[in-house]
């Protein structure tokens, strides 16, 4: 969090800018800037894609970041004695105190009373009782333990929530799942220190309590299957540790004794010990020693004899923060930090009171827990499938490649596992039912055994023929094998050497059925191959006989080919003459035509010409009218221009007369324009009734292409009435202005006002009249394009028709060609 980017931390809080390591007392200062080379910066871009995985991200991610910093920053109050009062005290931090205020969302003076001050119930009444500095400090620590519990607590159920099926639930424990489980449990290392407090003495008693696990797992099932089998079993009393365990949590064990002093009004370190001394002084595993002080006692646990100072036990084991502090939390402004304690503030408002409130606290405090998940752990244990995966570190000083045989080997007696190995190499790890050894080994034995003997005397005897080239000295087997009453247990190694047997026996059966098969499979390879010679001389002779039946048939079919080509001959004549008569039938038949068509031909001319010069008429009457219209126009126009000339101008007006200008140029221009356009399209057509003209096959084309011409000059005389109504606009703007000057002159107050109003329209309408021109404009240039392309194509479909015309006549003259020859 603190080698986050600046701007995240200013959004958490303003406080957090520049801070260091060394700006929070529970951090300290360090020398080491990279883990596992990486820097902090990137285990923060980790973390907060892990966070947001979980579902912390957004507001949620502040509150968690938030919910931190109040821990950082309830390490950073300081206390000191109350200069007013020698019993009690204040927090001599006030800027920290302030910075905690603001997080927390309180005010100081409540967060001080809630630490400094603690409410004691006498008789009926409450009373308000002052803490020293030391106590103050205590419990300001205690409560950053307790919100940072409860942030770690929130953290599992979320990674648990995430990481489970929607529809399985999360408790580990529950039994009725459709999913398998596969968990790992990583456990604390066994601890033993100069001074060992009560954290060392949960972490050692979880430490022995998968210790008994371990030992029931691997050797003390097997020393009952052992003596259920009848066999010899070896001493476990070295690494059982049941007599540990019943001192730690038994009846009166350490915890119990631990919890009934946390509920006594006074209970203390040393009232602790001297019970547990008293009622275990001739425990074997309590080591009792004069020198001891009143607060120090030791317990011999499986790994080594262990030390404990219980001066803090009672505080420790007392997980339940004061009643006052508890509301001052509740109080907090941060959301996770509140919900999670008015869940803690509505269990304890649920606890009963009197002796049963005894009973509750009991249960309450942190040694009943902890056993509690203990033993539920191990109950959910014996459920499962264990493997166990003992972890060594090599050295001391974290260094690759290097191992401390002494730290090694220490460690290695603090696990039993040296214990361990010296009872395993009394076991027998292999291990086989009668039945099943019979089933599978009695392919070994040359020997004729009675099948009505009892299954434990065959396989005894197999057993005594397999090893009785290792008979040792002593003349017996049991250093080898053991026969049991349902079983056969092996030592390490043996049940391979037998299985090696087994594997050498069944490869010889293999190698002796493997040349039978071979055998077979030649002589059947034999007897296919003779069987294949006959059939090759056989389709030999075949071939030869078809061979003579070939050359006598190609005789008879030469024959048969000469009598059939006369025939055909004369045939062939025949049809030659037929065809002759036809040719010269249909020559004379296409001259009658063709002097029909031409006669049809030149009638077809003869009204196209008719035809084209009354079009021509009309055209010419539609033109001279659009040029009288223009004609016309421009005089108006010229009129207008003279008599705004003759009229005084202001500058509207001389605008207006511009722009008139402008506009009648513009008009003149596209005029020009567009008669260029029409003398090309006139060129246009001229070509166009050019290659009508040549082609006299193509009718049907040039009517279109007349139909279109036609369709042209409608839309030019609507073009032109389209002008003549923009002409009439631009008068109507004429108007306009007359009716402004008239009314000018009779409301000289609103001139400016209406001025504007005015402007405003006449520059509208001169938007408009310039929007129609451009419009009018376009949509004639995109139809005289529409037209150039029409022409192009008919161009190109009357080119396509004539090459296709001309091919045809050269495929009749062609053909006539050869009908002649």
């Amino acid at each position: 969090l603190l080698n986050a980017p600046k701007e995240f931390k200013a959004s958490v809080w303003d406080g957090l800018k520049d801070t260091t390591q060394e700006s929070f007392s529970y951090l300290g200062s360090t020398e080491i800037n990279h883990i596992d080379d990486r820097s902090d910066s990137q285990l923060w871009e980790e973390i907060q894609i892990s966070l947001a995985t979980i579902g912390f991200e957004g507001e949620r991610m502040i509150s968690l970041m938030r919910a931190l910093c109040i821990v950082l920053q309830l390490g950073n109050q300081t206390f000191s004695p109350d200069p007013h009062d020698a019993e009690g005290s204040i927090i001599s931090s006030q800027d920290e105190l302030l910075k905690l205020s603001l997080l927390m969302g309180m005010e100081p003076t409540v967060i001080e009373k809630a630490i400094t001050k603690r409410k004691v119930k006498a008789g009926f009444e409450w009373i308000e009782a002052k803490m020293t500095a030391v106590d103050s400090k205590d419990s300001c620590d205690a409560l950053a333990k307790k919100i940072y519990a409860q942030l770690f607590e929130m953290l599992t159920e979320s990674i648990n929530e995430s990481t489970a099926p929607t529809d399985l639930d999360v408790n580990i424990n529950s039994s009725d799942h459709k999913y398998g489980c596969i968990s790992m449990l990583d456990l604390f290392g066994f601890e033993s220190f100069k001074v060992n407090r009560f954290e060392q003495l949960c972490i050692n008693y979880a430490n022995e309590r998968i210790q008994h696990r371990y030992v029931v797992d691997n050797f003390i099932s097997v020393k009952e299957e052992y003596e259920r089998e009848g066999i010899d079993t070896f001493d476990v009393s070295d690494i059982e540790n049941s007599a540990v365990l019943k001192l730690l949590e038994g009846r009166m064990g350490v915890i119990s004794i631990l919890n009934d002093e946390c509920i006594r009004p006074k209970g203390n370190a040393e009232s602790f010990v001297y019970k547990l001394k008293t009622i275990y002084k001739d425990s074997y595993h309590l080591v009792v020693k004069n020198l001891d002080r009143p607060w120090e006692f030791s317990i011999k646990h499986f790994a080594a004899t262990v030390k404990y100072d219980a001066r803090n036990f009672v505080t420790r084991n007392n997980d339940q923060l004061p009643k006052d502090v508890l509301e001052c939390v509740c109080k907090c402004t941060n959301d996770i930090i509140h919900s999670r304690f008015e869940t803690i503030a509505s269990e304890r408002a649920k606890q009963p009171t009197g002796i049963r409130r005894k009973m509750g606290a009991t249960s309450a405090t942190v040694c009943t827990k902890f056993r509690t998940k203990i033993i539920a752990l191990m109950e959910f244990l014996l459920t499962s499938k264990i493997r166990y995966i003992r972890c060594i570190k090599p050295n001391e000083n974290m260094s690759p490649h290097t191992t401390d045989h002494l730290v090694t080997m220490r460690q290695l007696g603090s696990a039993g596992l040296v214990k361990a190995v010296n009872i395993a190499r009394e076991m027998f790890p292999n291990s086989l039912s009668h039945d099943k050894f019979w089933g599978r080994f009695k392919c070994l034995t040359k020997l004729n055994i009675d099948e009505n003997l009892d299954v434990k005397e065959q396989v005894s005897i197999i057993l005594n023929e397999q090893f009785k080239d290792k008979l040792p000295s002593s003349g017996c087997h049991d250093c080898f094998y053991r026969v049991g009453a349902t079983k056969v247990f092996f030592k390490p190694g043996q049940l391979e050497l037998i299985e090696s047997r087994r594997a050498t026996r069944k490869h010889k059966a293999a190698n002796i059925i493997n040349n039978q098969a071979k055998a077979y499979r030649k002589k059947k390879n034999f007897l296919t191959l003779k069987r294949g010679a006959i059939l090759v001389q056989a389709l030999a002779r075949r071939k030869k006989e078809q061979a003579e039946l070939k050359k006598k048939k190609g005789v008879v079919l030469a024959i048969q080919c000469a009598i059939r080509l006369a025939r055909a001959r004369r045939t062939l004549q025949k049809k030659k003459e037929d065809r002759a008569a036809t040719i010269i039938q249909n020559s004379q038949r296409s001259r009658i035509a063709r002097k029909e068509y031409t006669r049809y031909k030149n009638a077809a001319d003869m009204l196209v010409r008719a035809m084209k010069r009354k079009l021509n008429r009309d055209k010419f009457d539609a033109a001279l009218a659009v040029v009288v219209e223009r004609a016309r126009m421009d005089e108006r126009r010229k009129k207008l221009l003279s008599k705004l000339a003759n009229i005084e101008k202001d500058d509207l007006l001389k605008e207006c007369e511009v722009l008139i200008q402008y506009l009648g140029d513009e008009l003149y221009d596209e005029r020009g324009h567009v008669y260029e356009v029409r003398e090309k399209l006139r060129k246009e057509q001229e070509k166009n009734a050019q290659l009508r003209a040549k082609n006299e096959n193509l009718e049907a084309t040039t009517e279109a292409q007349k139909i279109g011409t036609a369709q042209l000059q409608t839309q030019n005389r609507n073009l032109s009435l389209r002008l003549s109504s923009l002409n009439q606009s631009k008068s109507s703007l004429n108007t306009s202005l007359r009716d402004f000057r008239r009314a000018e002159s009779t409301r000289a107050s609103e001139e400016k006002k209406r001025f504007a109003l005015m402007q405003n329209e006449m520059s509208t309408r001169i938007d408009q009249l310039n929007s129609s021109f451009e419009q009018s404009f376009q949509v004639q240039d995109d139809e005289v394009k529409r037209l150039k392309r029409k022409l192009e194509v008919a161009e190109k479909r009357h080119k396509d028709s004539i090459s296709s015309l001309k091919l045809e006549h050269q495929g009749i003259i062609h053909q006539y060609e050869e009908d002649l020859s």
